[in-house]
C-alpha cells in the first residue's frame, strides 16, 4: 500500500509555514537596513552649546554665563520684520559682539549676525535670513568668546526681548 502522507512530502520552499516562520526575521532585516540608511541620509548635526565629555559624563560648561553674571550684564533686544536686530546691553561693551539665532533641532539653520556700534551703546545687525515661524534660541557674546548672555523668542513675539546669563 502507498502511504498518502509520505507521497505528498515537498521541498522546503513549497511549505507555506517555512516561509511564514522565516517571514518575520526578513522584515526586520529590511527594517534594520532602512533605518540604517535613514540615520545616514539625516544628519542630526551638533549641539549648539558648551559641552564638555568627561568619561560617560557630559557637562554643559558655564564659565561664559558665571563671567557675564560676575559683570553683571543683561541685555534687550529686537527684531524687526525686516530682520534688523537692536541690541541694548545694560551696560558698556567691547566689541564687535556676535548674535546667534539657534534653530530648536537643525543646526545647519542656524544665523549669526556679528553686531557693530549704532552709538550711544546701540548694536545693530541684520540676519541674512527670515525668522520663519520657529521658537529660536538666543546667544549674546563678545567676539572673544568670554561671556555670554542668552535669551529665547516664539513665532509671532514682538517688542523687547530679555537677554540674560542662564542660571
Amino acid at each position: 500500500m502507498h502511504d498518502p502522507i509520505l507521497s505528498e512530502k515537498k521541498p522546503w520552499y513549497r511549505q507555506p509555514w517555512a516561509w511564514f516562520v522565516l517571514l518575520l526575521p526578513l522584515i526586520a532585516i529590511a527594517g534594520c537596513i532602512n533605518l540604517i540608511w535613514l540615520a545616514g541620509k539625516h544628519n542630526d548635526g551638533a549641539v549648539a552649546d558648551d559641552y564638555t565629555k568627561t568619561g560617560d559624563e557630559v557637562t554643559r560648561l558655564q564659565a561664559r554665563d558665571r563671567t557675564a553674571t560676575r559683570l553683571g550684564l543683561t541685555a534687550f533686544a529686537e527684531i524687526n520684520a525686516r530682520g534688523l536686530v537692536k541690541v541694548v546691553p545694560s551696560q558698556p561693551v567691547a566689541g564687535p559682539l556676535q548674535f546667534r539665532l539657534l534653530h530648536p533641532t537643525v543646526a545647519n539653520n542656524d544665523q549669526v549676525v556679528v553686531l557693530s556700534d549704532g552709538g550711544d551703546h546701540v548694536w545693530q545687525g541684520a540676519l541674512p535670513h527670515p525668522l520663519g515661524v520657529v521658537r529660536w534660541d538666543i546667544e549674546l557674546s563678545d567676539s572673544k568668546g568670554t561671556w555670554r548672555l542668552r535669551g529665547q523668542i516664539k513665532p509671532g513675539q514682538t517688542g523687547s526681548l530679555v537677554l540674560q546669563p542662564s542660571p
